[in-house]
């Protein structure tokens, strides 16, 4: 169920695509360990299907390839720990903005934010509540949507 919509988003979309395939169960449940957190159930069911990717100028972050770089999910949330930004548990970037801001999903319940829902995030921001900017999505396959028609 969860990833026939994903599918129908993701198809909709005249955009090339590139995706890093399928991640198993084991490297998923060894990413959740060590970030100490579940991932959200849409973002989750993107990471298993899919891994990362791409949908033309729209990269999303995700597992199932090295964590040498981007667009490995591991690789950018220890980036930003290292330059000193709270990220988990409570919020995962997902998406670069290009002006040090991420489309990210919460993981953990926010002041009002919800798990699963998807907001834009400034890491520099003292606290990572006070990062989180006014507009958000009510889920993953919303923004995914909302982003992939905006190509």
């Amino acid at each position: 169920m969860e990833t026939k919509m994903l599918d129908a988003i993701i198809e909709s979309v005249a955009e090339a695509k590139h995706f890093a395939g399928a991640v198993d169960e084991k490297e998923l449940a060894q990413a959740e360990e060590r970030l100490g957190l579940r991932f959200p159930t849409e973002y989750r069911a993107f990471l298993s299907s899919r891994g990362c990717g791409s949908i033309g100028s729209l990269e999303i972050l995700g597992l199932g390839i090295p964590e040498s770089g981007v667009p490995n999910l591991m690789f950018v949330v220890q980036g930003l720990e290292s330059a000193g930004f709270q990220v988990r548990p409570r919020i995962l970037p997902v998406s670069a903005i290009g002006d040090g801001s991420y489309f990210a999903v919460v993981v953990e319940a926010l002041g009002e934010l919800t798990p699963g829902q998807m907001v834009i995030w400034n890491p520099s921001r003292s606290s990572v509540l006070d990062g989180v900017e006014n507009e958000s999505w009510p889920s993953f396959y919303n923004w995914l949507n909302e982003q992939s028609s905006n190509l």
